[in-house]
């Protein structure tokens, strides 16, 4: 792997450590800090993957995949 590659990979982290960006994927928590959404590229444009959480319990109640966008 290259310089150039290394430098366009930074991981990009928010307040509380959660990984936002920087492996070709752009991420969205919860305020419980649980992964929430997952998006492809750098933004909100295409989404990929959705969590739904039990609201007393930290578990994963549906996991709702995505093509292109699309459920």
């Amino acid at each position: 792997m290259g310089i150039v590659d290394k430098i366009s990979r930074q991981r990009v982290y928010d307040a509380n450590g959660n990984l936002i960006t920087g492996d070709g994927k752009y991420r969205e928590y919860n305020s419980l800090n649980q992964l929430w959404k997952v998006y492809n590229g750098t933004n909100t444009s295409v989404l990929l993957e959705e969590y739904l959480f039990h609201p007393v319990e930290e578990r994963i109640v549906m996991k709702k995949v995505y093509s292109a966008g699309v459920l």
